[in-house]
């Protein structure tokens, strides 16, 4: 298992804030991840090596396909995520921390 944060990216639009934090995690529980997911208010998204942004929040479709590739990698799934919301965020770690 590892977690770790790669960065907090703060962008700017007209008079607010908007605060978004990604990690990178390597998921072995693809089912307790998938729970967590959905349970999110905001968009979780996935940051692909290319640079591509995918959310994977109730997309049920793209979620089937990253269990096909999960599967195949021996049940475990390297992701880079991205929160909208840091109360996900904090959501997401504490069921990370409970699941190792």
């Amino acid at each position: 298992y590892y977690t770790y944060i790669i960065g907090v990216i703060i962008i700017t639009a007209d008079s607010y804030w908007e605060v978004r934090v990604m990690i990178k995690v390597n998921i072995l529980n693809f089912k307790g991840f998938l729970e967590t997911v959905n349970q999110c208010h905001g968009r979780v998204i996935v940051l692909s090596a290319d640079g591509q942004k995918t959310n994977i929040t109730r997309q049920y479709p793209i979620q089937h396909e990253m269990e096909k590739n999960y599967q195949k990698n021996g049940k475990c799934l390297p992701l880079s995520l991205i929160f909208d919301e840091p109360k996900d965020y904090m959501t997401f770690i504490s069921y990370y921390a409970g699941d190792c």
